[in-house]
């Protein structure tokens, strides 16, 4: 987690307090608006979690009671002209996914969060093995035969490909996909830090 300094925040324009948008750090989604005073902003990264400001009842609220599963602080940016903040916090119980969605619009959200919703299911099933489970099977394969099966699918899309059928494209290459988060997985690496790499050369 990053820290600002305080000069950086314009504290004037709404009475010592700054609006402040709360973003899924993984998938984009933004799950939250609310309010940072200066003691919330201490204490928010002081403790690492997500401490916002009740303007109406003048108070903290702490975002880690059990309805609200808790989040912990990823980054904290302030925009151009330093009146309002975008925090990206991570969710510390992957359950609560279903609980905080787009804040807007339950349908607004990132085409993130269909990857995020599946790397998720995969590693529940990781977590939590069914011997009737496909992807159980394939995650207690191993890295080397997750990393084959990655080739066969390869290898399906080439053929979709020579056969100019759209559907049949898309179809494996969402196969293929499927087993790459697979081959993630069961080699302990992150989807993200994929895309991370993906982003580079564009900042380049």
């Amino acid at each position: 987690m990053n820290e600002i300094p305080f000069t950086d925040i314009d504290w004037h324009t709404i009475e010592g307090i700054v609006p402040a948008i709360i973003q899924h750090a993984r998938n984009g989604d933004i799950l939250l608006f609310g309010y940072m005073n200066q003691e919330s902003l201490i204490a928010s990264l002081t403790s690492g979690q997500l401490i916002l400001y009740n303007k109406t009842e003048h108070k903290l609220w702490r975002i880690d009671k059990p309805s609200d599963q808790g989040m912990s602080i990823h980054q904290i940016s302030v925009n151009t002209d330093k009146s309002c903040l975008l925090i990206q916090v991570t969710l510390k119980d992957t359950d609560c996914l279903s609980h905080y969605t787009s804040a807007f619009n339950p349908h607004l959200t990132s085409h993130l969060s269909l990857f995020d919703e599946l790397i998720q299911k995969i590693e529940e099933r990781a977590a939590y093995p069914d011997p009737k489970s496909y992807t159980t099977k394939i995650l207690d394969s191993g890295v080397q035969a997750c990393a084959k099966k990655v080739g066969e699918e390869a290898i399906e899309v080439i053929i979709a490909a020579t056969s100019l059928d759209g559907g049949e494209i898309i179809k494996q290459c969402a196969d293929l996909i499927y087993h790459i988060l697979l081959l993630l997985n069961a080699a302990q690496l992150n989807f993200y830090d994929v895309l991370h790499c993906i982003n580079e050369p564009m900042n380049n």
